[in-house]
């Protein structure tokens, strides 16, 4: 937008609070007492965007493609989208539970085999936690997770769902900045007085 003077490259705050989060987590929780699952057994997936909740043909693909997958897809349910799937058949790998709070989805990514969702934040936290990431929209701004497969686009089509969870990365996870915003911010406040 045309700032130069007073910017300040600091990171990203959420790598922070993720990582010390997830430590958190780690302490107090683990895979099975979550979902019932041991880790590395099962999937995690979220749907909560209008632009897949309100169209019933793309709601009714993601729910195909998850059905599809081998193993147990948990799936903390947002309220909007179940209020949507009601003419939807749930495959029977699909569990449906409440939504999780954050130390709980923490939980359950860290431990996935994969992540399937919506979610722009989810996509970082998954990739952060070394768990792969198919992300059910048609783009993502977080293009720098997709570098190795670690985070595939295949949008709602449940073919591509299907072919996605098939093909896991190959190359070691990217690397992204150290945590530190939060002190780096902090310090340039402290500079500005």
């Amino acid at each position: 937008e045309g700032m130069t003077t007073g910017v300040h490259l600091t990171g990203d705050v959420m790598l922070d609070a993720t990582r010390m989060f997830a430590d958190a987590a780690a302490s107090k929780l683990d895979s099975l007492s979550v979902c019932g699952h041991p880790p590395e057994t099962y999937c995690v997936a979220t749907v909560h965007r209008a632009e897949n909740t309100d169209d019933p043909e793309r709601l009714r693909s993601i729910f195909d493609g998850l059905g599809r997958i081998s193993g147990p897809v948990v799936v903390p349910l947002h309220p909007r989208t179940r209020s949507r799937i009601s003419g939807i058949t749930v495959p029977g790998n699909v569990e449906i539970r409440d939504p999780a709070g954050y130390l709980e989805m923490l939980t359950l990514v860290r431990h996935a085999r994969m992540v399937l969702t919506d979610s722009g934040g989810l996509q970082k936290e998954s990739l952060w936690l070394e768990t792969p990431c198919i992300t059910l929209r048609n783009e993502t701004e977080w293009v720098e997770t997709c570098e190795g497969g670690w985070n595939q686009v295949v949008g709602a089509d449940a073919d591509a769902i299907v072919a996605a969870a098939a093909q896991m990365p190959k190359l070691p996870v990217p690397s992204f900045a150290a945590p530190g915003a939060s002190k780096r911010i902090a310090a340039i406040l402290r500079d500005l007085q």
